[in-house]
């Protein structure tokens, strides 16, 4: 009688992660990030050999060839047979020659590889990655050594959302030694890539000339490390949690904008910890430290009458009226629009400026068109006047009574006709175009544009 199956240590803990899981993966698509290497071996065998009941979706593979090393095409055909052999469904994706950035070789194609990958995966799948505990002690002291905060030194979670998907890292619990003993023990064929042992890369260095002597002089160092990421991870949640609660006090009904005043009563330390997640929740870029600094002095304890602009990394702040808020850099409205609009369909704006929307109603502020007259679209270039209640008025002094902030008054869009003004989309129609009583007309406003869905949407107005 043989003896009862014991999984190995390495089949534990990968079970473990994979029962910790949340039950709304269970019928998802779950992609392998497929390199070859031993590490992306194990974990394409684990998963196909340690599959649990629960998971009734698909396992998938994918390979990128980076199109960096001359081999690289034979990687990817090993790749192909290994798949073929487990069943496993297997999609190979090759990068431009060309794309990647020397200078910075290693996060030029980590951003290209997750977007090649994001093309081919499903909103509710999960790409699986062969992360471990190795790489996590990788990651802490590259955060460190480049002077990074909290955020940066709490490493790697075991699961995550990145550009758009689900990220899963089961091996994080494991060192690289346990997956080569269990890969020597299921006899398993991997690629090494010679690149591995270049010193060039900052993470091959780390890996090859520093962390050995660590590890010997420092037993149990990278169970030590990964500690110490978790615990800064659990710092990184509560100044989150405190940010959000600071965020309550400070920010706008739809938190796009920022309230000075409100900012000024918090502490500097908590101005920044919030700027920056308002900053990262809202998919901005986040400002290095000195930038921070930079944009606490020009920014929240500039007068109050001052309208200042702070830019960085393509964006800019703008402050108006106590409020902090972020809008693109470059943002010309000189761009290609229709000569003319009928208002029966959703004009979308230059540049990030948003559509122009028109619906059909019986109140409120009203445009009265005649089809047979010409509608045109028009920006402020200085001096426009409009007629209003008999009056010709300057447009420069009714956008300071309508609190429009400077910064965006070149990007309204003026409707006129035969050159002259005959409405403000969402602040006032001009006389003799301006519906009366409960006379139908049309209501002019500005949306938000963020995909083809936006314009789809607007159309139902």
């Amino acid at each position: 009688m043989s003896p009862p199956f014991r999984p190995s240590l390495v089949e534990q803990q990968f079970s473990a992660a994979l029962d910790r899981l949340d039950d709304k993966h269970e019928s998802a698509d779950y992609w392998v990030a497929f390199s070859g290497g031993l590490d992306s071996t194990v974990l394409l065998h684990l998963l196909v050999n340690r599959r649990p009941a629960w998971l009734q979706g698909t396992i998938r593979a994918i390979h990128v060839d980076h199109s960096i090393h001359p081999e690289s095409v034979h990687w990817a055909a090993h790749c192909g047979e290994v798949a073929a052999g487990y069943g496993v469904p297997l999609v190979t994706r090759k990068v431009v020659p060309g794309v990647l950035r020397r200078a910075n070789l290693e996060a030029s194609a980590r951003r290209e590889r997750y977007r090649l990958i994001a093309e081919e995966m499903a909103p509710d799948d999960l790409l699986v990655t062969a992360h471990h505990l190795n790489d996590q002690s990788e990651t802490l002291l590259l955060q460190l050594f480049r002077g990074g905060g909290i955020r940066g030194t709490a490493g790697m979670g075991d699961y995550s959302r990145h550009h758009g998907f689900a990220l899963f890292r089961p091996l994080l619990e494991i060192d690289r030694d346990a997956l080569e003993r269990y890969a020597r023990s299921h006899q398993l064929s991997w690629i090494e890539d010679p690149s591995n042992e270049l010193c060039e890369q900052d993470r091959n260095y780390l890996r090859n000339q520093l962390l050995p002597p660590l590890r010997h002089r420092w037993r149990g160092l990278d169970l030590t490390l990964a500690r110490a990421s978790r615990l800064q991870a659990e710092a990184s949640e509560l100044l989150d949690e405190l940010a959000q609660q600071d965020l309550i006090q400070v920010s706008d009904k739809n938190g796009s904008a920022l309230c000075c005043s409100a900012l000024h009563r918090l502490s500097a330390h908590r101005q920044r910890n919030l700027l920056r997640f308002w900053l990262r929740e809202n998919n901005y870029p986040v400002p290095t430290e000195n930038q921070l600094l930079q944009l606490q002095r020009s920014m929240i304890h500039s007068r109050a009458d001052r309208t200042p602009a702070f830019q960085w990394a393509g964006w800019v702040i703008y402050r108006y009226d106590d409020l902090l808020t972020v809008e693109p850099q470059s943002d010309e409205t000189d761009g290609q629009w229709p000569d003319q609009w009928d208002l029966r369909a959703p004009l979308k704006l230059p540049g990030s400026a948003g559509v122009l929307l028109a619906r059909s109603c019986r109140q409120g502020e009203r445009l009265v068109w005649q089809t047979g007259e010409v509608l045109k679209i028009s920006y402020r270039h200085g001096g426009e006047v409009i007629k209003l209640h008999g009056h010709h008025q300057k447009l420069k002094k009714l956008m300071q009574q309508w609190r429009v902030p400077p910064h965006q008054r070149r990007r309204i869009p003026l409707l006129t006709v035969a050159d002259q003004i005959v409405a403000v989309p969402g602040h006032a129609v001009a006389d003799g175009y301006r519906a009366d009583g409960m006379q139908q007309g049309w209501c002019l406003s500005i949306g938000a544009m963020d995909g083809e869905s936006d314009v789809e949407g607007a159309e139902k107005i």
